[in-house]
């Protein structure tokens, strides 16, 4: 019994090294509006250096009003992957429909709890004891 156990407590601590790091992956998602499809969003996860990845999601409007007014918003996170927890170290978030644009993007040291932005033109300062992700 005790060998069992230690075998499964070795392979469990194994398994969660070998997965503690996200996997690069490419998803398509249908966005549904009223049991309507009304825009697509590709996500995409990839590696960009040691312990540094970046999340990337587009959705694009495909139907409807979304089609008609090109919506099109694109979000992007650079984050470190320190102790089996994700950092944001880089966010930005464009959106356009027809003629109206909206900007958001804020940056951060991993380590430190301030955060530095601009929301609609705007800068802004956060602290956060939690990392934000």
């Amino acid at each position: 019994m005790v060998k069992s156990l230690t075998l499964l407590i070795v392979l469990i601590g194994l398994s969660m090294t070998a997965l503690s790091e996200p996997k690069p992956y490419k998803a398509t998602y249908d966005v549904y509006e009223d049991g309507t499809v009304k825009a697509i969003l590709t996500s995409r996860l990839k590696k960009t250096g040691a312990n540094q990845f970046q999340l990337t999601d587009l959705t694009e409007g495909t139907a409807g009003l979304a089609s008609l007014l090109n919506f099109k918003r694109i979000e992007q996170t650079d984050f470190i992957f320190h102790n089996n927890l994700p950092e944001a170290i880089y966010h930005s978030m464009h959106q356009k429909v027809a003629f109206k644009s909206n900007h958001y993007e804020f940056k951060h040291q991993p380590g430190e709890t301030g955060y530095q932005g601009i929301d609609h033109k705007k800068p802004f300062q956060l602290n956060s004891q939690q990392p934000l992700f």
